[in-house]
């Protein structure tokens, strides 16, 4: 299923994307190093590097998260395959419902900050909290807890990393933070891999929900505090 629908997409994008840049200035040739030379930039770019920042940390940590979710599952509370298969499926239905009716309703009242300032943290602390339920139905409680605010911030972040640039550069900025997403998802599972080898199946979930904190940290602590500075200053 998984392949089929990439082979979809791929035909999608080849067939019915269209350029959303009305003015473009060059064309560019596929590089393998390209996505290394994104991650450069997303260091070096003083303008949106704390907005990339915030995205690598928070998907470093979910990877983390999903990456030894059926593990801790089937190790915690004996889960099947089917059962495991069904908590999967209620994340989806948690996400495909946020994406498609409760974003809808929030995008049109609350700025990307403003969600992401409380999606992000309860994110985080539902999944730290969620490994020490100590029965199965307590711990599937807290999957709405951390799929629907995932499912907000999933698409919030983009859209601030877009909102964060001009237009011509858009489409540069999204194909940087796909870079940090591909880092992020690659890195995690080979970190943590290592780390509940050594230190138990509880410890993906606890470094992913202090991985999301610190994302949090990363966009809006420097904010807060430089407006605090600003208010001394005006004292």
């Amino acid at each position: 299923m998984a392949g089929a629908l990439g082979i979809l997409n791929a035909l999608f994008l080849a067939l019915f994307l269209v350029e959303t840049n009305s003015q473009p200035k060059a064309t560019h040739t596929f590089t393998f190093t390209k996505g290394v030379r994104n991650i450069r930039s997303a260091i070096a770019d003083n303008e949106t590097r704390r907005i990339y920042l915030t995205n690598f940390l928070y998907l470093f940590g979910f990877t983390m998260f999903t990456s030894f979710y059926s593990i801790f599952l089937v190790h915690r509370f004996g889960f099947s395959e089917a059962q495991v298969g069904t908590s999967f499926a209620l994340v989806g239905v948690c996400v495909v419902f946020t994406q498609l009716v409760i974003l809808r309703a929030l995008a049109k009242r609350y700025s990307e900050q403003s969600m992401l300032r409380y999606t992000i943290v309860l994110v985080g602390a539902s999944i730290g909290l969620s490994a020490f339920m100590p029965s199965a139905p307590l711990f599937l409680a807290f999957i709405p807890l951390v799929a629907i605010p995932h499912a907000l911030s999933l698409a919030t972040i983009p859209a601030l990393v877009s909102r964060s640039v001009s237009a011509d550069k858009q489409g540069a900025a999204l194909g940087i933070n796909a870079s940090l997403i591909a880092l992020a998802s690659g890195l995690a599972p080979i970190v943590m891999g290592v780390g509940s080898g050594l230190l138990g199946v509880h410890m993906p979930f606890v470094t992913a929900a202090l991985f999301i904190l610190s994302a949090w940290c990363a966009l809006f602590f420097p904010m807060s505090y430089l407006r605090s500075k600003e208010h001394e200053v005006y004292e």
